[in-house]
């Protein structure tokens, strides 16, 4: 199964962040728009997963979260992957604890190379991907099309680590939870 490992977002910042970008989604249909429920950020993706090789991912994140204790994120301005020529993300940044959020990835990285999974080679960004270009697209999503001071700043708290399973479909992605794991550090 084709898995990740993410932490979500409240219902209300997803909802804001529908709202700050619903011109846009209308006027660059050559992109492709994550759903409202599939929001989130992605801690570390790990491909095709054989079964067997699932319990020993949540037995380290079990151990992982055991020692590490929720923290605050704040969503911040709107990017793209790469930086320049043609786009292929589009995601809204996030700040607040970024030392927490990223020693947690590096931790799951880390662990998770010791059972055989490949290390991360780009550095990790937290953000939220907003849409992905179709096929090679030099459009930029226009400043005009977004509504940042409705999504901006938006605080919110991270408590948990979820383990997905990412079923593709002609009509989108459907993410699935196999566990969630509280964060229960202090």
């Amino acid at each position: 199964m084709r898995c990740f490992i993410a932490v979500d977002i409240p219902e209300r910042v997803k909802k804001e962040v529908m709202r700050a970008t619903e011109r846009a989604r209308r006027s660059h249909r050559d992109l492709k728009w994550v759903e409202e429920e599939n929001l989130h950020i992605t801690l570390k993706f790990l491909g095709e997963v054989e079964k067997e090789k699932i319990e020993k991912v949540k037995r380290v994140l079990d151990m992982i979260t055991r020692a590490e204790a929720p923290f605050n994120l704040t969503t911040s301005d709107f990017g793209t992957f790469p930086k320049r020529g043609a786009l292929r993300v589009f995601w809204l940044g996030i700040e607040g604890d970024l030392e927490e959020i990223k020693r947690l990835q590096e931790r799951i990285d880390r662990e998770l190379l010791k059972i055989g999974f490949d290390k991360e080679d780009r550095e990790f960004t937290p953000h939220l991907t907003l849409a992905r270009a179709k096929r090679y697209s030099r459009e930029r999503v226009s400043l005009e099309d977004l509504d940042l001071d409705s999504v901006s700043g938006r605080s919110f708290r991270i408590s948990e680590v979820i383990l997905y399973e990412s079923i593709l479909r002609p009509e989108g992605p459907l993410y699935r939870k196999i566990s969630v794991f509280k964060l229960r550090g202090r």
